[in-house]
């Protein structure tokens, strides 16, 4: 189809050299032209002695019967047809087996070769063609016919260069059955309307319209108004794109003529001219230079025209309407209700902040339900706090932070003295039980009852510690420490006493030397490099060598699976997907401070970041919210592994690492 839209779209050569010398009482001289369907050649008749245009069949006696048809209906429409601009069959017949039907000689040649030769034409010129082609095309639509093949290269001009409409061989009886199959192409793509080029509907009056004002686009400018030799894109931009506006191709073109000619390039056919006649009409008025429908000039266009007829009525009519319009202005300022306005923006506002604030706090509460989640809830509460002047709903939002700070912060169980410098610490399997040996005495805490309980319960052991807190000195004397099994409960030891906490914070820091780099292995566990090629990987609160091939593993990249973070100065930091400035996953991470570091945790759930005040904080990606309070770092310059399954975080230095959870 592709290809017959192409054949159709540009015209065939002239080729001199005549197919037949002779076709019944006609002596074949020339070969004007080819279209879609036949050739049409220059004749004499013998009988009558003049000279006429004979249309015959392209495949002759081979003609299918479509063709056979479509040819017969060709000539059955324009010998229905009376006007001096449409083309007139003089006879009709078939010579030997080869239809032929003979018209009208126009040998003034073809509006496409004009325009091919001049480049366009001047707009009267433009218009009056126009106006004579669409009273003519009204003419066949009153009797029912469409053309559907409106275009240049069938307007021919007579001996008095009256424009002719030719080659119906596209058209068709309004509501008959069309000969064409289903799929075929009917018309030229660059003629199509919209709503044909789609598909969406079949020609009507309103497709011919349409091809009538391109054809004056063309005529005003030189140029189709979608031109381009590919066409499915020629089709794209017919359904889809708007057409330039003549005035931007061409000059002294007249708005309103440029008016006319857009509307009948709308897409939508019920906007564009409902018949041809109407399209003649407006033409006509234009070249009367009377105001046109296609566009309804401004109040003062149309006050200007008057005044050009009215001079001296116009004069006395302006000064009337200058001093109400001075009247007008000043009432409109002295009632100006912008204080009204403001302060129903004000309104809208404080109701959306409230609004944000009560679903901020309700899902702070949410996450509060788990111990796990409770510390994500401290920013929520924070905001929306912040947000709101409502005290009701602010005094429960400072609540309810105060009570996950309370839940969330070490708390201290117990204080026991001690007589030796190195008594002896102990759990129970079950983190139930924490006992004190010292000496030959022993001491316990019942952590369900919370209070001192019997030293015998159940098997108690020790383990390596997973946590550290941070205690006063005491006397520069070193320190035990012990960690319960479950990880929640802390005894720290030193000469003078013992003290157990519940909920420890941070975990333990170890010191070395050359440390290159740092990240969580798969299992959660985290795995150091150092200056001397080693890998040492910490579970249970130990350092353990491991073969030097997991050495990679390290070296934890931030744009794993197309996820990357950006810093922007200013303390603004970026999470993308893809390349970065491509797709940003959440709003930008605001700080008080430049930032030094963004990290990823391998779950790409969370990011943390190290600023110039020396915080650190985590932050949810999808949420773009901070999960934990600013936590105080020694220096800005710390290096960060983030694991997301256990929510951990590993700083490091040349010589330190320390570690916390979150």
């Amino acid at each position: 189809m592709l290809g017959e839209w192409d054949d159709l779209a540009h015209d065939e050569p002239v080729i001199a050299e005549p197919i037949l010398t002779r076709v019944a009482d006609y002596d074949v001289l020339r070969v004007l032209g080819r279209g879609g369907m036949g050739v049409v050649c220059r004749a004499r008749d013998r009988l009558l002695g003049r000279e006429v245009a004979l249309k015959l069949i392209h495949s002759g006696v081979l003609a299918s019967d479509e063709e056979l048809r479509r040819f017969r209906l060709e000539a059955e429409t324009v010998a229905s047809l009376r006007h001096p601009n449409l083309i007139v069959i003089h006879e009709a017949g078939e010579a030997d087996g080869q239809p032929y039907f003979t018209m009208t000689l126009a040998d003034g040649g073809t509006l496409a070769k004009r325009l091919s030769d001049l480049g366009h034409l001047e707009p009267v010129a433009s218009a009056k063609l126009v106006h004579q082609i669409a009273l003519a095309v009204h003419h066949a639509h009153m009797r029912g016919i469409l053309h559907r093949d409106l275009k240049p290269a069938n307007i021919l001009f007579d001996s008095d260069e009256q424009p002719i409409v030719s080659d119906f061989g596209l058209a068709r009886f309004a509501g008959a059955d069309s000969v064409t199959k289903s799929g075929a192409l009917l018309g030229t793509p660059a003629y199509l309307a919209p709503e044909v080029a789609s598909g969406a509907a079949a020609h009507t009056t309103s497709s011919d319209v349409y091809a009538l004002g391109v054809i004056l686009f063309e005529c005003l400018t030189g140029r189709t108004p979608f031109a381009n030799d590919a066409p499915l894109a020629l089709l794209k931009s017919i359904t889809e794109d708007e057409p330039p506006a003549p005035s931007s191709l061409a000059k002294n073109i007249d708005r309103d003529l440029e008016a006319v000619c857009l509307r009948a390039l709308e897409k939508d056919p019920s906007r564009r001219y409902p018949t041809a006649e109407a399209l003649a009409k407006d033409l006509a008025l234009w070249l009367a230079d009377e105001p046109v429908t296609a566009r309804h000039p401004p109040f003062s266009e149309r006050l200007w025209r008057w005044a050009e007829r009215n001079q001296s009525r116009a004069v006395l009519y302006s000064m009337a309407a200058m001093t109400l319009f001075i009247l007008v202005v000043l009432s409109a300022v002295m009632n100006v209700v912008m204080s009204t306005e403001q302060s129903r923006t004000a309104e809208a506002m404080h109701r959306s902040e409230v609004l944000r604030a009560m679903l901020l706090r309700d899902y702070a509460v949410q996450l509060m339900q788990s111990p796990d989640s409770m510390l994500r809830a401290l920013p929520h509460l924070e905001e929306a706090a912040g947000l709101t002047t409502d005290s009701v709903l602010q005094n429960q939002a400072i609540q309810l932070r105060l009570r996950v700070v309370n839940r969330l912060a070490p708390r201290r169980l117990a204080q026991w003295k001690t007589t030796t410098a190195e008594p002896q610490l102990a759990w129970s399997p079950d983190s139930l039980v924490a006992a004190c040996i010292d000496g030959t005495k022993t001491r316990a805490y019942d952590l369900q009852q919370m209070r001192e309980g019997d030293p015998s319960h159940a098997t108690l052991f020790q383990t390596s510690p997973t946590h550290a807190l941070t205690l006063p000195n005491d006397r520069n004397t070193p320190r035990r420490r012990l960690d319960s099994p479950d990880g929640r409960s802390v005894l720290v030891s030193s000469r003078d006493g013992v003290i157990l906490f519940t909920a420890p914070t941070a975990l333990p820091e170890w010191h070395g030397g050359g440390l290159l780099g740092a990240s969580f292995d798969s299992q959660s566990r985290l795995l150091l490099a150092f200056a001397d090629r080693t890998v040492q990987l910490q579970s249970s609160g130990a350092l353990i060598d491991v073969p030097s091939a997991e050495t990679s593993a390290v070296a934890a990249s931030a744009t794993e699976n197309q996820i990357t973070t950006s810093i922007e100065k200013g303390g603004i930091v970026h999470v993308w997907r893809g390349e970065p400035q491509t797709q940003e996953l959440c709003a930008p991470l605001t700080h008080n401070a430049d930032v030094t570091k963004a990290v990823l945790d391998p779950t790409r759930r969370y990011v943390a970041t190290l600023a110039a005040d020396k915080t650190l904080r985590v932050w949810e990606i999808a949420t773009a919210m901070p999960i934990t309070p600013p936590l105080p770092i020694a220096h800005p310059h710390f290096q960060i592994a983030i694991d997301g399954n256990t929510q951990r975080l590993a700083l490091w230095d040349e010589g330190t690492v320390q570690f916390f959870d979150w």
